[in-house]
């Protein structure tokens, strides 16, 4: 979990809390410096940010991180959220966001619903490649053995499958290019 926020001591509170809920996490204080670790090829699982900071916006950090891995929830913790840029942000991918003052169960409930859904399409994302993979070997068994309605039902599923999939990509790249 990567924790972006100007402010230190947000920051920390933050890191401590995610910490002793047993996520891995990372510190920036500058938000231009975890862009740059984006752009590297380092993806956190979730990531939290602050909406105001000097450098950059919580919206260059999500804009950021949608093109790294559309994937990856992002989550604004902030005081100034309007609903302008709470629209703005959910049409760029935003997951959620929590307003400071916040509750330590928000951050922790949030964290851990977030890392469930990036877990979850990574899983979908692997399950669906090895299917592919296998595809033709299990094709193959269930057309000499006569179960051709199993074959055909499960080559169905596998390109609604896919054709979900890529509508989600399209839908996140199109975002993206907002």
């Amino acid at each position: 979990v990567w924790v972006i926020d100007a402010e230190k001591d947000i920051r920390d509170f933050l890191i401590e809390t995610l910490d002793m809920c047993g996520f891995t996490c990372r510190s920036f204080g500058n938000p231009l410096e975890a862009i740059a670790t984006l752009q590297a090829g380092v993806k956190p699982e979730v990531l939290f940010t602050d909406m105001s900071m000097p450098e950059a916006s919580g919206m260059d950090v999500l804009k950021a991180m949608q093109k790294a891995d559309p994937d990856v929830p992002v989550i604004f913790v902030s005081g100034k959220l309007t609903r302008q840029d709470l629209t703005q942000a959910l049409q760029h991918g935003l997951s959620g966001a929590i307003e400071k003052p916040f509750r330590t169960a928000d951050i922790i409930s949030t964290a851990n619903m977030a890392a469930k859904k990036c877990r979850t399409m990574k899983l979908i994302d692997r399950a669906t490649r090895m299917m592919l993979y296998h595809f033709a070997t299990i094709e193959e068994h269930l057309q000499t053995s006569g179960q051709a309605d199993k074959r055909k039902q499960m080559k169905s599923d596998l390109l609604a499958l896919l054709a979900s999939r890529r509508e989600i990509q399209s839908y996140q790249k199109a975002q993206n290019q907002n």
